[in-house]
Formats: structure tokens, C-alpha cells, sequence
């Protein structure tokens, strides 16, 4: 996860679209995502930090692979291996 994704922001016809208040809404970012156009072709070099879209990226590819939510992830996978409490925000 090195920022090279080309989604570090949605496109402005995308973006229009969201409901209200979509940022809190995982499935709506996601399929967001999903139907946007990177901004870049993978292996151009080009990066852009993705502050707002990192973690509906890196947490959908977890979810899709394990079929848990980040949150459900690093609690059960990493959290209580090492012992250590974790709150899920849900």
C-alpha cells in the first residue's frame, strides 16, 4: 500500500452523486470506489497520498479475502493473539 492506486480522490461525477454523509457509509464508499476510473495507470510512478480513500481500499481487500471487517480483523487475528484489548467502533 504505497499510494499508487490513481483513487486517492473520487472523480467529480462519482463524488456528485453520494448521498449526504456517504464518507460514514462503507458500502456506499466502496462501490464508489468500485465504479470510479483511477486517475493513473498502475506502474506510472505517479503517487498521491490517499488519505481519505486508504482505508475503504485496504479494509474492502480485506474484507473480501476473509470476509470480516478491518475491525473484526485486527481484533480477532491480531489483537487477541498478542492479548491485547481492542475496541471495534462499530
Amino acid at each position: 500500500m504505497n499510494h499508487r492506486a490513481g483513487l486517492a480522490l473520487l472523480s467529480p461525477e462519482i463524488h456528485n452523486a453520494l448521498p449526504k454523509h456517504a464518507l460514514l457509509q462503507w458500502d456506499v464508499m466502496t462501490k464508489a470506489l468500485e465504479d470510479d476510473t483511477p486517475r493513473w495507470s498502475l506502474g506510472s510512478g505517479i503517487h498521491e497520498y490517499h488519505a481519505v480513500t486508504i482505508g475503504y481500499l485496504g479494509g474492502e481487500i480485506v474484507k473480501r479475502i476473509t470476509g470480516k471487517t478491518i475491525g473484526e480483523f485486527i481484533r480477532e487475528e491480531i489483537a487477541e493473539s498478542f492479548n491485547v484489548d481492542f475496541i471495534d467502533s462499530r
